[in-house]
Formats: structure tokens, sequence, C-alpha cells
């Protein structure tokens, strides 16, 4: 083989994508994406993250190369697949980076909220995939047009995938009338809390800093009343950072796992906890009565906003306590369509 064929064996490192965790200690670069991107809706993507789902791109494991740090990896056993799943994610803030598996020793999925401009891989109905309808979250959309599937699309016992593409788009409202304490913790256990009663208020957030936090395309946060919220095992990790209003928050995650947990803040008094960590986290009311939706100007193009619920393109209170004027829509909508803009 003569020299020039090594050239064309070269990864485009070049006219790839960046990104690293929300705190700066671990960078990447990857190649162009080129591959198949999911949303996935399983009990695995929401605890790990915190959040309704995980959105991932998937690469290769020669198509990255990580420019800076060294991220914890955490191994978990697939309740579908039994097989190792790999978490990779930052020691400092518990950003989520990667996810290798021992099913597909050669993929390396992305943490899509991750990259410095996510905007800039696809998003579009021929790239991304909706997996694990069947474990959604009460206020989550599948939009119309893409391809959805009520569990994996690839399923381990290789019975045939159930696949959907809407015709519209469909919210997710199947709740759970649970009685008690509300329950919840971390992916590997070590953290454990529990709530009485229903939270003050549901923060559907969007903003660049609540994606980097947990990885996740959205952030569903419970505003509780300190007096009943209280850990019940274990002590996760703080990190110290600023909130898309620019205001102090501090983050609690597992340091063994990475799951972010719940937040505190400069400007609000409750302890907001991400609701994909609960057990069941379907108890809690998402409607207009309870829920208001912010940020919308910082969504990913896979975000979707929810009819009837108060929306803010920022936050709902501007810097000078004021409150921002919001906007109610008829209609479900995706911010990658632009519709409802």
């Amino acid at each position: 083989m003569d020299g020039s064929a090594g050239f064309y064996l070269m990864k485009d490192f070049k006219n790839g994508h960046t990104g690293g965790c929300k705190c700066g200690a671990i960078r990447y670069r990857t190649v162009p994406h080129t591959g198949n991107a999911y949303v996935c809706n399983c009990h695995f993507c929401q605890r790990t993250t915190g959040g309704p789902f995980l959105v991932e791109h998937c690469f290769t494991k020669d198509e990255i190369e990580v420019l800076e740090g060294v991220p914890l990896v955490y191994t978990h056993i697939s309740e579908g697949s039994g097989k190792e799943v790999y978490l990779h994610f930052c020691r400092d803030c518990g950003s989520h980076l990667f996810l290798t598996l021992q099913r597909w020793g050669d993929t390396m999925n992305v943490f899509t909220t991750s990259f410095d401009n996510p905007q800039e891989v696809g998003f579009d109905a021929e790239t991304l995939r909706y997996l694990f309808l069947e474990a959604a979250q009460s206020g989550t959309i599948t939009p119309k047009g893409f391809h959805a599937y009520e569990g994996h699309c690839a399923p381990a016992d290789g019975s045939p995938a159930i696949e959907h593409v809407f015709g519209e788009h469909v919210l997710n409202s199947e709740t759970d009338q649970g009685s008690g304490p509300h329950t919840g913790g971390c992916l590997c256990g070590n953290v454990r809390y529990e709530a009485d009663d229903q939270p003050v208020a549901v923060v559907i957030c969007h903003c660049r800093s609540c994606q980097k936090s947990l990885g996740s395309g959205v952030n569903f946060e419970l505003l509780w009343d300190p007096d009943k919220f209280r850990i019940t095992k274990g002590t996760p990790v703080v990190h110290r950072h600023r909130g898309g209003s620019g205001k102090a928050l501090e983050k609690r995650f597992c340091g063994n796992c990475g799951t972010a947990i719940w937040l505190t803040g400069e400007r609000f008094d409750e302890v907001g906890v991400f609701r994909g960590t609960l057990d069941r986290p379907n108890r809690i009311d998402v409607s207009p009565k309870t829920a208001l939706q912010i940020f919308l100007s910082e969504a990913l193009p896979s975000g979707t906003v929810i009819a009837g619920i108060e929306a803010f393109d920022a936050h709902r209170r501007a810097p000078d306590g004021s409150i921002n004027t919001g906007r109610t829509y008829d209609q479900h909508w995706r911010v990658g369509d632009g519709s409802g803009l």
C-alpha cells in the first residue's frame, strides 16, 4: 500500500464537532456526524440523566478523540439485554459525555447536549429515532413524521420492533396514581431521597445549562419545599455553577454513576428535584395548573413545546425581578420545525 492510501483513512476531525463537560475539565472532538441519533425514553436513560430522556448521536470509537481530561466510567448491566453499558462522565461536574456498550463494541454514543453547538448535528426524520415509548414520562411529546418504537428499534431477543410514524404530535399523558412519599435516587443506588406531597411547581427548562448539566434535551425540574425533601442514603457531590439566568446554582450528583439528582439556587428557595430520578415519575402532574416552560430560545431542534402550558423565551422572572411575558400555544409544536415561533 502506498503512502497516499493512509491519507484517505485519516479521520476528518478538522471539520467535525467539538464538545465537553460543563466545567470544562474534559474536552473532545469528533468527525462530522453521519450516523444515527436517538431520543431514548427508557428508564435507564431517565435515571442516568435525571431528565425525561436521553438524546444521543452515534459514532464509532475511532471517530471521537478526547483532547483534555479523563472521564470516570460507571458500568451498568442493562435490564433489557443483560449486557454491560458504560457511562463516561466528569468527576468534577457530573456531566455525561459518552455511552459505550458491550452489545455494540465499536459504537461510542455522544450525549448530544455535551456538544458545543448541538445544532450542527442532525435532528431530521432521516437521522433521529424515538425509542421506548412504552416508558415515556407524561408531559413528553413524540413528534409527527419520525420513526418511533414502543421498545428498542433492535430488540435484544431478536423479536420484531414495534414501530410507529405518527401523523400528529403525540403527548404522552399516562399518570400513576400512587400514594405515600415520593422516592427516588441515582442510577447505582448510592444516593436516595424522599419527598412528601406534591412539588410547588414543575419547571420544564430548555436552557443550555440544564442540557449540559443533565445530558438530557430538557429538564423537568420539580420544585419542592425544603421541609418536605430529605436524603435517606448517601452524600452527593456538589457542583457550583451559574444557570441560564446567570444566577448561582448548586447541582447535586452521584460521584459513582454521575446521575444529576437535584439543584438548589440563588434565586429560589425550593429544592429542584430532577424528575427522571424519581422511582415513579408519572405520579407528578404536568399540566397548565402546575407547570411552566422556560428558555425556549435555547431549546434543541428536537425540543417540543406543550400546548396549554405557559412558555417563555427566557426565564419567567427577569434579572430585575419583574415577570416576563409568556405565551400559551393552542397546539404542540417541535422547535426544529419552527412552528409556534
